[in-house]
């Protein structure tokens, strides 16, 4: 009721603010035929800052909540699931909200939604079978795969569909208190009943607010309004609407009637830095803050980086329209800054897996001695070998488009006279956005250990730091930025997880670009730190597209 009242107390002339002004508004309701009209590239841009809601979609035949739909989702009706079960009696514990969540069967959520007076249940994990939705127009992830399929390290891979499409399922009045979905990702849903949509939005409209490192540590709480940090606005979403939600949204759910949605989850290029702030957020805080993690949505952003090295580095697919609308515009400040993102979390993929923290061969959550002695002394961790080649490739390849940025690129802003003053790109913001990404993370972790909040077991900020200094370590310059942000008595630069420098840059290309390179590659060490920290791609001299 709190929720609401709050959500009211947002109108406009007694309407939402999407109704009455809806450029100011969390969500964009925009009509199917107004929706497919719009370019790719304009719907990228809509998308970078707000929600989108498609109304007027035709409709299938409706799925009932009955014994029919639900063989759709399982293969029996008797098999487990996780249920949340809406019980607030059931406290977190250490600050665990998946506590509140119970094993359960699909026949236990129809005869509970049936029963007047039954438990109010939401199971929230039905990994889909197939990929719905492959043209979904934002989603630069499903583009990108396509796109790389033929590469290298590519070939033989499946698109995750478990982690990337699902199904939910919830009886009358469930209600999902505050999160944001997991790993950075992206959401899209359609529901087949009635759910209220409530999404959190800063009051003075600030995005920074929630990439801050402080945003979700105390006085927070999941359960409460807390109207003091932010406003409400809310959707009602119902049969017929197509719902798209920007990665790092806050929101909470409730359900008006028991209802099936068919959803996924996303990436965006116009969205890769709410990507990296949700992203840390799921590592940091996974266990309070956020629902499962799917490790598998760092090969898709992989595959994304790919698509960049192809098309930039490479000049490769320039002939493919639908390629060229999703990839970042480098002469523009805030697609730099995406461009910028991405490369950072593929070349951190390590560093944000939490299966480097557990031991090879480890089957729960009881870390040994001896895993944790291999993870130290060997690196040796959950990871299968094919994977971490991949990742260590991908790294490499991420480095070298930072390096080629830094060559290709020139980037000024405007001093108070008017005149041009130049930066150094790969000092001032291509490695200066990957050293206070890195610190920020490192600090955030610490600051959550102290209030008890954590990740899965075994992500301590010990062994993060150590991760942390062998990515740093790869390269001279990257190594120079990162001890000096640890000497730095000022942390507050580092307390968020978007780029805290100048973003009044204009860029340009150099004409000098292939004479820089070289300069630039010269003075590469790319040597390992750690066994899987090897640069990944040869150094070799490249044609600069």
């Amino acid at each position: 009721e709190s929720f609401l009242q709050e959500v009211v107390a947002s109108y406009v002339d007694g309407k939402p603010l999407h109704l009455v002004n809806p450029q100011r508004s969390a969500f964009l309701p925009i009509s199917a035929t107004e929706f497919k009209a719009q370019p790719i590239r304009d719907v990228l841009k809509i998308f970078s800052r707000q929600n989108i809601v498609v109304y007027g979609l035709p409709q299938e035949e409706k799925v009932e909540f009955n014994e029919t739909a639900f063989y759709d989702l399982v293969p029996s009706l008797d098999d487990d699931i996780d249920i949340q079960v809406t019980d607030l009696s059931i406290e977190p514990i250490k600050g665990n909200y998946r506590a509140r969540l119970k094993v359960g069967t699909a026949r236990q959520l129809l005869a509970a939604h049936r029963q007047d007076g039954g438990k109010i249940l939401n199971a929230l994990n039905f990994p889909g079978v197939v990929l719905t939705h492959p043209d979904l127009p934002l989603s630069s992830d499903v583009v990108s795969w396509n796109a790389t399929r033929s590469r290298k390290m590519s070939q033989g891979e499946t698109y995750p569909i478990p982690d990337m499409r699902w199904y939910l399922a919830a009886t009358h009045g469930a209600a999902h208190m505050w999160h944001i979905d997991t790993n950075g990702t992206g959401t899209f849903i359609e529901s087949e009943g009635v759910k209220c949509w409530i999404v959190a939005f800063r009051k003075d409209d600030s995005e920074a607010f929630f990439s801050d490192t402080n945003c979700f540590l105390p006085p927070f709480d999941v359960t409460t309004v807390n109207k003091e940090k932010w406003r409400l606005e809310a959707i009602i979403l119902s049969p017929g609407s197509h719902f798209q939600m920007r990665p790092n949204t806050i929101h909470s759910v409730i359900t008006i009637n028991g209802t099936i949605c068919r959803g996924g989850h996303l990436f965006c290029f116009s969205t890769m830095q709410q990507t990296a702030a949700g992203l840390i957020h799921s590592f940091v805080a996974e266990l309070f803050i956020t629902n499962t993690d799917h490790s598998a949505t760092k090969t898709v952003l992989r595959r994304m980086a790919e698509l960049c090295h192809l098309v930039f580095v490479r000049g490769r697919l320039h002939d493919n329209p639908r390629v060229l609308a999703h990839i970042p515009n480098l002469n523009d400040m805030e697609g730099v800054l995406n461009f910028l993102s991405l490369c950072n979390l593929v070349i951190l993929a390590n560093v944000l897996d939490g299966r480097t923290y557990q031991g090879w061969g480890q089957e729960d959550e009881k870390r040994t001695k001896k895993h944790l002695h291999d993870i130290k002394a060997y690196d040796r961790n959950a990871i299968p070998f094919e994977e971490r080649e991949k990742y260590r490739h991908a790294r490499g390849m991420c480095l070298h488009m930072l390096l080629w940025f830094g060559a290709r690129y020139e980037a000024t802003f405007h001093d108070p006279t008017g005149k041009d003053v130049p930066i150094d790109v790969l000092c001032d913001l291509v490695f200066a956005y990957l050293v206070q990404q890195g610190r920020a993370l490192l600090l955030y972790k610490q600051k959550a250990e102290k209030h008890k909040i954590t990740g899965y077991p075994g992500r301590t900020s010990k062994l993060l730091s150590v991760q942390l200094d062998a990515v740093f370590g790869i390269d001279e310059r990257l190594k120079k930025g990162w001890i000096s942000s640890a000497l730095d008595q000022d942390t507050t630069k580092y307390s968020n997880l978007l780029w805290s420098g100048r973003k009044d840059l204009y860029f340009k290309k150099t004409s000098t670009a292939n004479e820089r390179m070289g300069q630039l590659f010269s003075y590469c060490d790319m040597k390992p730190t750690l066994p899987h920290f090897s640069f990944g791609i040869q150094c070799q001299w490249i044609h600069i597209a």
